[in-house]
């Protein structure tokens, strides 16, 4: 799978100048992981189900400036354990539950939920997750209803809503969602990543100016 724009976003916007102690579940090739690296002093644990996917993460985490501080492991979410909880959990989660499948099985574990409903998500993360933690993901704008209530069943409510918008005049199809144990009045914003001409717009390249080259 190659890096997509989704990722890039949740990297950049995923609130973790102040975390502790990281979870990434699905991680990928870790580029996710490895922007939170570069924007908190946090411990990182990244979690994938694809072996080549690990692979890949562990060799650019042992590659990277914040080698230390980085690890990754071959499991789900569901069977994952670990001594201690995570202050902020992200992800980029599965989020096709009825389109038509690729014949690639690699395209399919990373686009399907088979594996990782909301609800098993959302079950895991408060399990994970500290009293005050926190869980931030990206997901399509058609899916946010289903998130929602999956973490409102196990108290964890939405804080701030980000509605990205492909370009000026067209309807959001993916929103960052950050959700916590604290039931409060849902902030929410707007983000558009291109211009009319396809250039990528002022703002996005404010958000991302310290990871594109």
């Amino acid at each position: 799978m190659k890096i997509g724009t989704d990722a890039i976003l949740l990297g950049a916007f995923a609130e973790v100048e102040f975390s502790k102690n990281i979870l990434e579940v699905g991680c990928g090739s870790g580029i996710i992981s490895l922007m939170l690296a570069q924007r908190s002093r946090a411990i990182i644990t990244a979690i994938d189900i694809h072996p080549p996917s690990v692979v890949e993460a562990n060799h650019n985490f042992l590659h990277s400036k914040w080698a230390e501080r980085m690890s990754v492991a071959q499991t789900s979410v569901q069977e994952f354990s670990s001594e201690g909880k995570f202050d902020h959990i992200v992800s980029n989660p599965p989020f096709f539950s009825d389109s038509m499948k690729s014949h690639r099985n690699e395209r399919n574990l990373a686009r399907h939920n088979d594996t990782l409903s909301p609800g098993d998500l959302a079950k895991h993360a408060r399990r994970l997750s500290t009293d005050n933690g926190e869980f931030t993901c990206i997901i399509p704008t058609d899916a946010m209803d289903r998130f929602e209530q999956a973490f409102i069943a196990e108290s964890m409510f939405p804080e701030k809503k980000i509605f990205i918008k492909p370009k000026p005049g067209r309807e959001s199809n993916r929103v960052i969602i950050k959700f916590s144990s604290s039931k409060n009045q849902v902030i929410e914003s707007t983000f558009i990543v291109r211009k009319s001409n396809n250039d990528y717009s002022d703002e996005y390249r404010k958000l991302t100016r310290n990871f594109h080259p």
